[in-house]
């Protein structure tokens, strides 16, 4: 097995060396390397979205360490003073960054330098650009395998950039849902950048705008006014008919299928409570948990312990206004023993004192 390389680095400030634009490059787009691919897309289109970028680079085969050195080092000494470059030390971190560039040689390298992410910040939207060196034998095999390691950690604004052998430098991405399949991370090609860099309009396409009629799987609890089911909710088969979901969250549910253009397939209520105890969950959270179900309503709130299994919503609600109640002052077993009552029962009991002693 080859040696392993890691390269770490901190860099805050850049003079760029020289300029690489849409403009002076458009006459030589046919032959554009790597580096130049990956250093506009940077320097022209990330730096409209982020001020940092994190850089990682990987390499498991010894023939290509010279060219992922060589092309991590072109971009750190071409990159604008207006972008901030971090290297990725693979360590655990709890503020990571969302814009990653990952410059690897294989499947193999993706998935090591992957291995120590940080995957438990759900709330978090990271995009990656994964810059291939080598081109794999087995193309379109590779590209779902890296894919789907995004995926399973939802991740879905991934690109992956090689050169291709017939099609030059080109870009390609996955979408999860399309017309004919469901939940697929087979690679589309994105952008050929031998069309010229000036066409290329966005380099993270919107893919959670539609969901082309797939269908949800969802698990509920009833709680009105939150959830209301009009049918029998015993039912041991999955219900399938959400037309009878009311309520504050039965309704929005509908509304987002019919502006997000997915279907619901609702599941049989759980029978258990439904809670998380430690690394335990319960009811709905299991279901959940289990992938048997996309998604869980119900009046069901967020906690520290939920967070770090599940990804949580945005509220749907916010009250204008805040609520701040006094908490009842603890006692102590002697404070108890020198104060069993409060002040207005002590009043009752020595008015009957009172009373008693006057009519004796």
């Amino acid at each position: 097995m080859a040696n392993v390389n890691y390269r770490i680095l901190f860099l805050w400030a850049i003079v760029p060396i020289t300029s690489i634009t849409a403009h002076n490059l458009t006459h030589k787009s046919k032959s554009l390397s790597l580096g130049e691919v990956t250093l506009f897309l940077v320097r022209e289109h990330l730096i409209h979205l982020t001020s940092t970028v994190v850089l990682a680079e990987h390499t498991t085969l010894d023939e290509t360490y010279g060219t992922n050195v060589d092309l991590l080092e072109y971009i750190l000494h071409n990159l604008d003073e207006k972008i901030v470059a971090q290297l990725y030390m693979h360590n655990y971190t709890a503020q990571p960054w969302e814009y990653y560039v990952f410059i690897v040689d294989s499947l193999e390298a993706f998935r090591e330098i992957y291995h120590g992410f940080q995957h438990n910040l759900y709330e978090r939207h990271f995009r990656f650009l994964i810059i291939l060196t080598k081109y794999p034998t087995e193309f379109s095999y590779i590209l779902e395998e890296m894919f789907k390691l995004c995926y399973r950690y939802d991740v879905i604004d991934v690109n992956i950039i090689t050169d291709h052998p017939e099609m030059g430098v080109s870009m390609f991405t996955y979408f999860l849902y399309s017309e004919k399949v469901c939940r697929s991370c087979l690679p589309k090609l994105l952008y050929k950048f031998s069309d010229g860099l000036e066409n290329l309009e966005k380099v993270f396409p919107e893919k959670m705008n539609n969901f082309q009629k797939c269908p949800f799987k969802v698990t509920s609890r009833i709680l009105s006014p939150f959830l209301s089911f009009n049918g029998n909710t015993s039912n041991p088969q999955p219900i399938g008919d959400w037309d009878n979901l009311y309520g504050i969250e039965g309704n929005l549910l509908k509304l987002l299928a019919q502006k997000l253009n997915f279907t619901i397939d609702l599941r049989p209520f759980p029978v258990d409570r439904s809670y998380v105890e430690g690394n335990r969950t319960h009811g709905c959270f299991y279901e959940l948990e289990d992938s048997k179900v996309d998604l869980a309503i119900g009046c069901f709130g967020g906690s520290i312990p939920s967070t770090w299994i599940f990804s949580p919503t945005s509220p749907y609600h916010n009250a204008p206004y805040l609520y701040v109640v006094r908490g009842r002052r603890s006692l102590n077993a002697l404070s108890r023993l020198a104060q069993p009552f409060t002040n207005e029962v002590w009043l009752v009991i020595a008015a009957f004192l009172i009373l008693a002693i006057t009519i004796t």
